[in-house]
Formats: structure tokens, C-alpha cells, sequence
């Protein structure tokens, strides 16, 4: 496959990604994959349109492939421990959050996430603690 067909296929997917059309994103990005197997961006934009599909566990597996090709990628690790949180693993959110925060302190998103993990979870201080850092990020 050539330069131009792998970008013909991220074209693809994020038009049908722009249209709602997740299925047919997840096609195109695994084409991408096909030819690329160590492109951390087409498994993150390929774990997004699951999680929109509500494929909670096949996204952290794709977020996971995208995190182990680039460990320092905040935005997966934000996005897992999101779907970890939607699907009631606080502990290992939290964990995901705190990579990311790791990599990127000022990711008002996973600040915010971690503060519903740990608010789920009864540390209702700890949360407020990262809804106000969450909101001081975006003022």
C-alpha cells in the first residue's frame, strides 16, 4: 500500500467519522492498520469511533495498542481511563488519568475524569480537588 492510499483511508475515516458513521471509520482505520500495524493514531481514532459505538473493552484494547506505540500519547490514556470509568473500573481510571497527567499536567480533560473516578469511588475532597484544577486550566 502507498503513502497516498493510507491517506486516502484516514480521509475516509474521518469524513464517516465526521458523519456518524462509525462503523464504517473503524473500516477505514483498520485498512490504515493493515499497512501501518504501528500507527498509535489510526488505533486511538479506531478505539474513539468504538467507544461511540459503545464497544467499551475493544476500545481500551485499541487504546492500549495506540499507548504501547507511543506511551506518551495523554489523550489515549485520558480516553481508556474514561471507558474504564464508563465501565466501572474506577481504580484502573485513575490509574490511566494519572499517565496522563503524568505526560501532560495541564490536560484539563483528564483532571476532570479523574475527579468523576474518584468522586464514584467516595473521595469526594480528592475529586473536588481535580474539578477545580480541571477548571482552572480553562479559564
Amino acid at each position: 500500500m502507498e503513502q497516498g492510499d493510507i491517506k486516502s483511508w484516514y480521509q475516509q475515516g474521518e469524513r464517516a467519522w465526521q458523519n456518524g458513521d462509525y462503523q464504517e471509520a473503524i473500516a477505514a482505520y483498520d485498512n490504515v492498520l493493515q499497512a501501518r500495524p504501528k500507527d498509535d493514531k489510526a488505533w486511538y481514532n479506531k478505539a474513539l469511533a468504538l467507544r461511540r459505538l459503545g464497544n467499551l473493552e475493544e476500545a481500551v484494547m485499541c487504546y492500549n495498542k495506540a499507548i504501547e506505540i507511543n506511551i506518551e500519547n495523554d489523550k489515549a490514556w485520558v480516553n481508556t481511563g474514561y471507558a474504564l470509568f464508563q465501565l466501572g473500573r474506577h481504580d484502573n481510571a485513575v490509574a490511566c488519568l494519572d499517565k496522563a497527567l503524568e505526560y501532560n499536567p495541564n490536560n484539563d480533560k483528564a483532571w476532570y475524569n479523574k475527579g468523576l473516578a474518584l468522586r464514584h469511588m467516595g473521595q469526594m475532597e480528592d475529586a473536588i480537588t481535580c474539578y477545580n484544577k480541571s477548571i482552572e486550566l480553562n479559564i
